[in-house]
Parts: structure tokens; C-alpha cells; sequence
């Protein structure tokens, strides 16, 4: 009887020690599950401040980029002629250091008669006459070919001189041929070649270009002058 007691009893605390490993157990375990967790949640909320720190700087990166394309975009747009669509007044000015020091083929054109086109068709079609003119000239010249403002257009060019006046030949017949209203494109031309060795003589150069185009409405219109290649 004493030894079945005694077995009982060893049995109850092998029972209650299997109990608190068990409980010991699951407390140990439980503890290492949070610490786990803490562990992952750091990392994660590391990891998430260096994804937005990422993100952010590519977004930063990417600002700077379309301000700086739209920056270029809007300076490309500036320097060019809306209606005619080639280089304007300001495009000229930008260009005008680059033609010191240079054998200069330059000439100033004028639309004849250009409020005529605006008075009898209206002013669809004289925008249609500066859009044909600088759509030929750009033919003929590519991009030294401006519009200075108005009606007036100006070519600076370092072509040969016998090249540089058969190009303007070309250019007055093209516009002529033209279809833009009810009567043809006529335009008077004044040319000038010169070395220009600084900005003034630059100026001078045009001027004299420009002496010879206001000869040419004087005799009449229609007309090429200009220096003998």
C-alpha cells in the first residue's frame, strides 16, 4: 500500500515537472516569437524608411530632370518663330557673336506689298505668305535663315558667294510659284558680303545689305541687289 502511494505521488510530480517544462516551454517560446516579431518589424520599418528615402530621391531626381527638359524645351521654343517656324529676332541675337571673324554672305529680305495680301484676303492669308516664305527659305538655307520681324526675313550664311546669290534666285521663284492667294509672292532682296573682324563691322554689314534692299523697292520691287559675286 506505501508503494503504490509512493508511486502515486512520484507520478504527480513527474506530472507537475512535465507541467512547468511545458509552461517553461511555451513562455520560452512565446517570448521568442515576440522577440521575432520586434526583430522583423525593425527591419521592416528600416527597410520602409530606406524604400522612401529611395523613392524620394528618384522623385527629386526625376523633378529635376523635367524642369530641366521643360527648362530646354521652353528656351528651344523661345528661339523659334511660331508662325514661320524658323529662328526668330532672338534666335539672331543669341547667334550674332558667331558671324565675327567669318567670310559673311548676308541679306535682308522684304514681303512686297505685304499688306495687300492682309487688306484683300484677310490676315489667314498673310500669315499663309510668312509660313510659305519661311517654309522656302529654310529650304534653301536651313537654319540661317531667320525672321526678323514682320515681313522682313534676314539670311547670314558662310557659303560661297556664286552658290549664296543662286540660292536667293531660287528662293524669290519659289515663293513666286507659290499658291497663297490671288495674286504671286514677290519679295525684294539686298545682299552684301564682307569679313567682319568685330561686332560693328558686323552691323555695318547689314546695313549695307539693307541699303541695297531699300535701292530695290525704288526701282520698283521684285528685285535682287547686291555686291557682284
Amino acid at each position: 500500500m506505501a508503494g503504490a502511494v509512493v508511486i502515486v505521488w512520484k507520478n504527480r510530480q513527474k506530472l507537475q515537472k512535465e507541467k512547468q517544462q511545458k509552461k517553461r516551454f511555451w513562455w520560452i517560446l512565446s517570448f521568442e516569437l515576440v522577440y521575432l516579431v520586434t526583430i522583423f518589424l525593425r527591419f521592416s520599418f528600416e527597410y520602409l524608411q530606406i524604400t522612401y528615402f529611395m523613392l524620394a530621391i528618384s522623385l527629386m531626381t526625376l523633378t529635376i530632370w523635367l524642369n530641366d527638359y521643360d527648362l530646354a524645351s521652353w528656351r528651344t521654343q523661345s528661339l523659334i518663330d511660331e508662325l514661320s517656324g524658323i529662328k526668330n529676332r532672338q534666335a539672331f541675337r543669341r547667334d550674332f557673336g558667331q558671324f565675327v571673324g567669318h567670310d559673311l554672305c548676308v541679306a535682308m529680305i522684304d514681303v512686297d506689298n505685304f499688306k495687300e495680301f492682309n487688306d484683300e484676303s484677310g490676315h489667314a492669308t498673310g500669315d499663309k505668305v510668312i509660313e510659305t516664305i519661311g517654309q522656302k527659305g529654310q529650304i534653301q538655307f536651313g537654319d540661317e535663315f531667320y525672321r526678323y520681324g514682320g515681313d522682313e526675313f534676314i539670311v547670314v550664311s558662310q557659303m560661297k558667294r556664286q552658290d549664296f546669290v543662286a540660292k536667293l534666285n531660287l528662293l524669290a521663284q519659289d515663293v513666286k510659284r507659290a499658291d497663297v492667294g490671288s495674286r504671286p509672292i514677290t519679295v525684294t532682296i539686298g545682299y552684301y558680303f564682307g569679313h567682319p573682324r568685330t561686332p560693328s563691322e558686323v552691323r555695318k554689314l547689314f546695313h549695307l545689305a539693307d541699303a541695297n534692299l531699300y535701292f530695290g523697292k525704288s526701282r520698283g520691287r521684285d528685285q535682287i541687289i547686291g555686291e557682284k559675286p
